[in-house]
Order: C-alpha cells, then sequence, then structure tokens
C-alpha cells in the first residue's frame, strides 16, 4: 500500500519520468483501497486541485478523515464549508476543522479563526477566539496564519491594537513564505510601526513581496525608487516597479506608470502605452486615472 502511495507521488509531481495524473489517481486510489489513509487523502487532494471529480474528492477527503487523518480533514471542512462536491454542511465543517486543528494542523486552525474573525456562515464574530485560533495556526508555522493573527493585532478588533505585536507575526509569516506577510512586514518597517522605520529594510521586505507577485508591493518599491525615500531616487527603477505593479492588477500602478509613460520620466515617453496604462488604471477604480 506505500508503493502504491509512493508510486502515485512519482506520477502526480513527474519523479523518475512524465506527470501522470490518471497514474497518480489510480495509484492513490490502490493505495487508499489497501487502507492506507494517506494514499486516500493524496487521491483527494489530486481530485481538488485539478477540479475534475469535486464529488469524487470529498468522497475520499471524507473517508481519510473517518480514519482521523488530520490533513484529511481540514480538506473535507473546506469542501463542506464551500458546498464543493456536494451540499454545504457548515456544522461538520467547523466539526472537522476543530478535529484537524486540535490535531495540530495549522491551516485547520488558521480556518477556525477565519470563521470566527468574519463571522462566516451565519457564525457570530468572536474576536478572542479568532485572535486564539491565529496564534495556534502562527505557532504551528502556517505562514498565512501569521499575517491573520498580524492583521488581528494591527486592526485591534476586539482589543486594543498592539502593532509590536502585529509587526512580529508580520515578520514571521514572511519568513515563512507569505507574500502578503512580506508586504504587510515592508509597510511596519517604512512607518515604524511596531518597529523602528527601517527604510531599507522596507525594501527587502516589499523585495520579498513584489518577487512573490504583491501588486501592492511592487507599487510601494516604485514610489521608493522614485521619490527617494530609501536614500537614492531612481525613476528609471521606480517606472519598472510601477510597470509590474500594474501587470499584477494594482491600480494605482497602472496610474503611475501611465504618468511615467506620458512625462518620459524613468524611460523614453510613449503617450500610446501610457494611455493604455491610464485606461487599465480607470477600469481598475482608479478614477483620478480616468479621462475626463
Amino acid at each position: 500500500k506505500h508503493g502504491c502511495n509512493n508510486t502515485g507521488i512519482f506520477a502526480e509531481y513527474g519523479k523518475g519520468g512524465p506527470v501522470d495524473q490518471a497514474l497518480a489517481d489510480a495509484s492513490y486510489a490502490k493505495s487508499c483501497d489497501l487502507g492506507h489513509t494517506e494514499g486516500c487523502f493524496n487521491q483527494a487532494l489530486l481530485k481538488w486541485n485539478s477540479k475534475t471529480d469535486m464529488a469524487g474528492a470529498r468522497i475520499v477527503a471524507e473517508k481519510a478523515c473517518a480514519q482521523e487523518y488530520a490533513a484529511a480533514c481540514n480538506l473535507a471542512g473546506v469542501m463542506q464549508f464551500g458546498g464543493e462536491g456536494g451540499p454545504k454542511d457548515v456544522a461538520s465543517a467547523l466539526k472537522n476543522y476543530e478535529f484537524a486543528c486540535g490535531k495540530n494542523e495549522g491551516v485547520a486552525c488558521s480556518n477556525l479563526g477565519a470563521v470566527n474573525y468574519s463571522g462566516l456562515e451565519g457564525n457570530p464574530v468572536n474576536y478572542p477566539a479568532a485572535v486564539t485560533y491565529y496564534t495556534k495556526a502562527c505557532e504551528l508555522n502556517y505562514a498565512e496564519g501569521c499575517h491573520s493573527l498580524g492583521l488581528a493585532y494591527e486592526n485591534g478588533m476586539g482589543q486594543t491594537p498592539d502593532p509590536v505585536k502585529a509587526y512580529q507575526a508580520f515578520q514571521k509569516a514572511c519568513t515563512l513564505g507569505s507574500p502578503n506577510g512580506c508586504h504587510k512586514q515592508g509597510f511596519s518597517l517604512f512607518t515604524g510601526a511596531g518597529i523602528a522605520s527601517d527604510p531599507q529594510a522596507a525594501l527587502v521586505a516589499y523585495g520579498k513581496g513584489c518577487e512573490r507577485k504583491v501588486g501592492a508591493s511592487c507599487y510601494n518599491l516604485g514610489l521608493m525608487a522614485y521619490f527617494g525615500q530609501a536614500g537614492v531616487i531612481d525613476k528609471v527603477k521606480g517606472r519598472d516597479y510601477y510597470r509590474q505593479a500594474c501587470e499584477l492588477g494594482e491600480a494605482s500602478g497602472c496610474e503611475r506608470y501611465g504618468w511615467a509613460l506620458r512625462d518620459g520620466e524613468g524611460g523614453v515617453a510613449d503617450t500610446v502605452a501610457a494611455a493604455a496604462a491610464l485606461a487599465k488604471a480607470c477600469s481598475l477604480g482608479r478614477t483620478s486615472a480616468c479621462t475626463p
């Protein structure tokens, strides 16, 4: 049964040969039938990720969850909560999230945090519970749980804002690979929220966010380069960051990129490209970029 699961992993990820999703599915299924719970979970996750057989994914996830496989309980909860592969079942989803979180599945703890923080699906808003769940998720090194914990401390929902704890959570989120965590760490470093202002360190954090496709990070890098907010004015670099931000759908980036193209700052002027960038900014809701 372990061999079948391993064959599935090799086929799914192309280890030692070409990627073969059909072989992976069949191998995981056989592993699952032989009683290997991890094989059941891997099959469920494969189906869920491919979106080709959501009903099948839910059945197998629920089967693995019944055998107390924590990651499968979280996946089953996600599908039950969202009505994927079958009817919406919030009560079962919350039960499965609780079990998985109790088994130290960080993403499940974070999901419970979101339910309590935002009052999802008619559940009551409970900020203290949300912070407790996000804290556990972060302690379990779930990056987005750290990011959400940082937001909770930053916003002070149901408590006094704590910028120091917010920064610490954003810093850990970034270290663990959360793109938005890096962006928020950069913002904290630039503004001096919860940490001494350090524009050079902000550049590094924003750089990680931008590399990981956070448009707002690219935009802020553009501002810092364009206006010399870290000590050196570099309009060429600033314009390129604005371009990256625009490509990632950041409206303000499109507007600034359009202005730079129009005015020939940071590179040659290009009125046609400028008009296109400003039109995109307008379509993304930046009214100041719209033609009167």
